[in-house]
Order: structure tokens, then sequence, then C-alpha cells
């Protein structure tokens, strides 16, 4: 008799748990590639001391962004870096009430003479809220009086972040930039890129310097800075360090897309270096996948910094979208089209029914309605008639700070987890599917797939500036009203359907970089 090998793994819902068992005959392909492992269960799962979005350090200097950036290099030197974001926020915001949550752990004002109001009123209620405040050069202290506001003019900023309970780092350790390594499944691919040229610097705003294949290691290396990135060719007998070449491309099944990737341990971030490798190679066909581990300066949506601590997975790539196509016609989907890419390749990686991570609009990626677990930037340009677009994105995967993981909640609920090559290889092997989607069916077949992992189906939200069904009435004078949201239109924008007036139109956010699905506004464009 022979004995028939099977793995389990437990799965848990709200009304039951039972076990699903995967026989080893149904499993030989995830076997071969290793698309995920299967390990050891916990017991528990406490989900009490886990941040839904990272503890937020906000900074407010009268609109003086020049004083921003000098209290923020001074607070990033000092916090740790895997934890804590920082935001700047300008008058508009600090009037509102967006800002105020629980992802918070502090208001800095600094430099500031004078407070309207609106601006006291929005201060008091997060004071209120247990909010904290650090006031440092200003004369608005006497505006506040709570334990929780901190202004010591003999304290250091060190002291009063201290003070309020915040993280800070003794030992505080500056990265250092690292050579990138150019690698591909053909090592072909890679002398055919056009404009390729060694020991040279290339392109510019930064720049970048392509190394000779040589095997003298007694060669000295040029030093990777911030207007200089240092490149090495790898060829396929070798490996590269921390990123496992043969797992990505064993499971990469594209045309085009992710041949030729860049890797780095260290960079300033993966969008400056695709930027580099764009006015370096313009006329480059091949887009090149830029990745790394450690991003010092990482960006996100309206210029925030996004923490990026090693098992964060962080690419960018260039994607040329030509006149003649229909994406050309709808350039915002391309946002779209990404964020969609990421969340299918997770769902088909796991094969997992039901599993609960979801597209909040428009392009961040959330776990359980809850939890961030990564979002999406795009920026692009016109080339001649063509648009060049520069896609970056980051996603939580195998880091437990600042908030939390992928691979903690699979680990945990599900008994598995995903490594980073594997995921960004299927999410390139899904973009490429979408856009051949888009091209060939336009954007309505395509929205059948982001529909699928939205968050958002007929859900209400607040809109300002809503339409009135009395055409006369003056556009500021238009009253607000809760909508319940009904799609996405053939620009990307949220069609909403009104629902004391019952009309329907199109919104986009007001700007603010907290919640996007807070402040909507009526857009000029039509349903």
């Amino acid at each position: 008799m022979t004995l028939r090998i099977k793995l389990f793994s437990l799965i848990s819902t709200k009304r039951f748990i039972f076990y699903k068992y995967f026989d080893n005959k149904l499993l030989p392909s995830l076997s071969k590639n290793n698309i995920f492992q299967f390990i050891n269960m916990k017991s528990t799962f406490d989900k009490s001391n886990i941040f839904s979005k990272p503890p937020s350090i906000l900074i407010y200097t009268k609109d003086n962004y020049e004083h921003f950036k000098q209290i923020n290099n001074n607070i990033l030197n000092i916090v740790s870096s895997d934890t804590y974001t920082t935001k700047y926020i300008d008058t508009s915001i600090l009037k509102g009430t967006n800002w105020i949550d629980s992802s918070t752990t502090c208001l800095i004002l600094s430099g500031i003479d004078e407070l309207d109001q609106d601006c006291i009123d929005s201060i008091n209620k997060f004071i209120i809220d247990n909010g904290k405040i650090i006031i440092q050069d200003s004369k608005c202290k006497e505006l506040f009086k709570n334990n929780n506001v901190i202004n010591d003019d003999k304290m250091s900023i060190v002291e009063m972040l201290q003070k309020i309970g915040l993280d800070i780092s003794s030992d505080h350790e500056v990265k250092k930039l690292t050579t990138s390594y150019l690698i591909s499944d053909d090592d072909k691919r890679i002398f055919d890129i056009v404009g390729l040229k060694f020991s040279k610097e290339l392109g510019n705003n930064p720049k970048i310097f392509v190394n000779p294949i040589s095997s003298n290691d007694d060669i000295k290396e040029v030093e990777t800075t911030q207007n200089l990135f240092n490149i090495k060719i790898l060829t396929v007998s070798k490996d590269v360090p921390e990123f496992n070449r043969h797992e990505y491309f064993n499971n990469l099944h594209t045309n085009n897309l992710g041949k030729l990737l860049l890797h780095s341990d260290v960079c300033t971030t993966t969008l400056d270096i695709s930027h580099a490798l764009l006015t370096a190679f313009p006329k480059n066909v091949f887009p090149i996948v830029v990745t790394t581990n450690y991003q010092i300066s990482g960006v996100g949506r309206g210029g925030n910094n996004w923490i990026s601590p090693k098992g964060c997975l962080m690419f960018s790539f260039n994607y040329d979208i030509l006149s003649t196509s229909l994406l050309s016609k709808r350039l915002t989907f391309i946002q779209h089209i990404l964020v969609v890419a990421i969340v299918d390749a997770i769902h088909s990686l796991v094969d997992i029914n039901d599993l609960p991570l979801k597209i909040k609009w428009p392009n961040d990626i959330y776990w359980d309605r809850k939890y961030k677990l990564g979002g999406i930037i795009v920026k692009s340009s016109t080339s001649g008639d063509n648009f060049s677009c520069i896609l970056g994105a980051g996603l939580n995967v195998n880091n437990n700070k600042p908030t939390v993981c992928l691979n903690q909640f699979l680990r945990e609920l599900y008994g598995i987890e995903l490594s980073i090559e594997n995921i960004l290889a299927e999410i390139m092997n899904k973009f490429e599917k979408y856009i051949k989607i888009f091209e060939e069916n336009d954007y309505e077949v395509f929205l059948e797939s982001y529909y699928k992992y939205w968050l958002h189906k007929n859900e209400e939200v607040f809109v300002k500036g809503v339409s009135s069904i009395d055409s006369d009435t003056d556009e500021d004078d238009k009253l607000n009203e809760y909508c319940i949201i009904k799609g996405i239109n053939e620009y990307g924008y949220l069609k909403v359907l009104g629902k004391s007036s019952g009309v329907s139109f199109c919104v986009s956010d007001d700007g603010n970089t907290f919640d996007m699905m807070k402040g909507l506004i009526k857009t000029s464009v039509h349903v």
C-alpha cells in the first residue's frame, strides 16, 4: 500500500474553521516553481497592536515648504526609518479634519506667528482626541493648554519626540547607496539595449554609469551617489546579491515586460533610477524593471514619503504608450491596470476563495478593508506624439514594520508565504495581460476585473459641490450631498448617484493625501 502524502493549511472564515487538503498530485507546478511554501501554523493572530497605516508625524510650517524640509530632515535623522512617515500639511489641509486619524502620531507646529480660527478648531479637536502637539519656534503657544501639548523652548526636538513616546533611534544608521545589477534571462537582450555605452556617464538628473564586463576584480568601482548610479552587468551564470534571479525568470511568462531587470540593495528611489534609464536609453524598446531592498527617499502619493524597509517589494518600470493605442485616449487607466495586475497576481498565486485583498480607489491595496499593504504612483510625459510613463509600486510583502505585511496575514491565516521574486514576476505577467485586454476591448471589459477586486460597490460617500436638478443654481451655492458609488467612467473618475437629488455625475478627490475617499468633489467630467 502506497502512503499518499497530503499538505494542508488552516483556512479560517467568519463562520467556521475547516481544513483544506492539497493532494500532492495536484501541486506539481507549485512545487516545481516554489510559488509558495507551506509552513507551521501559529495558533493566534493578535491584530490589536497592528497599525492600519504607518504612524505619521505631520509638520505644519505656515506653508513655508523650505522650513518644512529643514524640520523634516532633522526628524528623519533621529526617528526609526522603518516605522514613521512624515508629511507636509498646508493651511488648507490643517483647516479641515481629514488629517485627524488614528495613524497621526503627532502634529508639529514650527515657525508659526498666528493661526486662524479654523486651524485652531481643528487642532483642538485633535487634542481632544488625545492627539499630541509639539510647538517649536512659534508664537501660538498660549492658544493650546493641555498635557498633550509640548512647547518647552529648552527642549530639543529629540527630547520632545521622546516625551510623547516616539521610538528614537539611538544609533541611527544612514544607509549607503549601492551598485545596481542589470540582469536578463538572455544576455543578448542586455547588449541589444539601444544607446548602451560602457564607462561613460549617460542620461541626466541623475546619470548612470555602466561598467564593462570584466573578470578583473581589481578595477576601481565607481561610487554610487544621488547624482550618479553605478551599474554592473551580471550574465546568466552569475547570481545577484539578495535577489533570486532564477525564481524570478522561471515564473516570468511575458513577451517583453520584465525581461530586463535592475536590482540594487540600497537606492534613493526606484523612480529615480527609472527616470535615469529613460533619459539614458530613450529609444530602448524593452522596459527595464527596477527593484531594490531599501529606498532612502521612497515617494508616495502627493509627495509623501513611502517607508521602504527590507521585505517590502518596491519596483518601477518605464512603459511607452503609442498615440495610436486605445490607452493613449484614456491615459488615467494605466494606474488602474497596474493595481489590478498586483492584486490579481497575488490572488492567482495564493488561489484561495474570498481572499480579502482589495483595491481602494484609485490605486491603494488593502487587506480586509482596514490594513493598507501597498499603493502605486505614475509619472507621465510626452515623447513626440506618444506618452512615456514611469510606473512605481510598493507592497508590504515580508516586512512587519511599519504596519503589517502580506506574508504575515498569509502565514497566520493560511499557512503559506510568497516570495518577492514570484510576486514581481506574476505582476509583470498580469500587467501585460491586462494591457492586451484593454487594447483589444477598451475600458469596459477591463473594468470587469477592476470591479472584481475593488471595495466600493454601492458604498456611500459624501461629495462637496454636488450638482443640482435646478440648472440655474450657481455652482458655488449647490448643496453637498451623500451619494452612492456606481462605478468608474471612461476617464477613470468615480461615478456616483446623489441620494437626494437623483443626479448621476463624476467626482475626483480634493487633493488631500490622507484618504482619497474623503473630501470628494464634483468634476466637470460627466457620466
